[in-house]
């Protein structure tokens, strides 16, 4: 039963793409193009506004708390760049005082002893 169906929907199918073909030509496409667009621009139009807001108001409510959870994670990551910025004087004292004794080292080492210290 469903197959025989099937089969008549593809041959209605084929036969309004030929007489479609044979109409319209290379501009077929076009046609439909344009009629699908203004098929839908008509079932939009259709929709209630009071559909329309409260389909916009469930969409808010999908997004709010994956806001929440973003400006969460913004926050913690504010706090991180602040605690990296005050870890940098630190960091830049750390490294000048590896560089005096890399060149103290440096100095030592250019000099030949028998032994260093």
């Amino acid at each position: 039963m469903i197959i025989k169906w099937i089969k008549r929907g593809v041959i209605v199918a084929v036969g309004a793409l030929l007489i479609g073909g044979l109409v319209f030509g290379k501009d077929l496409t076009s046609y439909v193009r344009s009629s699908v667009k203004s098929t839908r621009a008509a079932i939009k139009d259709s929709v209630p506004t009071e559909f329309e807001l409260q389909r916009a108001k469930d969409l808010l409510e999908e997004i709010i708390p994956e806001m929440h959870a973003n400006i969460r994670l913004m926050a913690e990551e504010e706090v991180e760049i602040a605690a990296l910025n005050a870890d940098i004087p630190e960091s830049s004292k750390r490294l000048d005082q590896q560089r005096e004794k890399i060149t103290h080292l440096s100095e030592t080492l250019s000099v030949e002893q028998v032994s260093y210290r």
